[in-house]
């Protein structure tokens, strides 16, 4: 079994709901906020965008790094696709090329000394939350 293309197919599945999302994002509302402490409507839906990037990340670099990560500004629905659609082709490409070799690795994400999501070791081709580990 290549564990990238069982992914991709899982992702294939995945990007089409999040794209029906995407597509019903109310533009002229961004600024609105489900409570106070929340981020924008404008802000979730970019970020679940980028959300399939991830994907990238974790098989070409081994790890999700936001330290210098800035979010995409992004005004219309048409554009919010577009960079879904090229968000997703990358993954997509990434994980039809992948190896199983690659989800094996042990490494991780990072923020302020707090690891976010790693390879296991064991040979298990999935990330796992480790949230509080060091």
């Amino acid at each position: 079994m290549i564990i990238g293309q069982e992914l991709l197919k899982e992702l294939e599945l995945e990007a089409l709901v999040t794209r029906r999302y995407l597509e019903r994002v109310p533009f002229e509302k961004l600024e609105f906020r489900p409570s106070e402490k929340s981020e924008s409507l404008g802000r979730l839906a970019i970020h679940i965008a980028e959300i399939i990037a991830w994907w990238t990340s974790c098989v070409e670099s081994d790890k999700l790094d936001f330290i210098d990560f800035e979010p995409k500004d992004i005004q219309s629905t048409e554009e919010l696709l577009n960079y879904f659609d090229d968000l997703l082709e990358s993954a997509k490409k990434s994980l039809s090329e992948a190896n199983n070799e690659e989800f094996e690795k042990v490494d991780g994400s990072w923020r302020r000394n707090t690891i976010y999501f790693t390879k296991k070791a064991s040979g298990s081709p999935f990330l796992h939350e480790s949230f509080g580990s060091s």
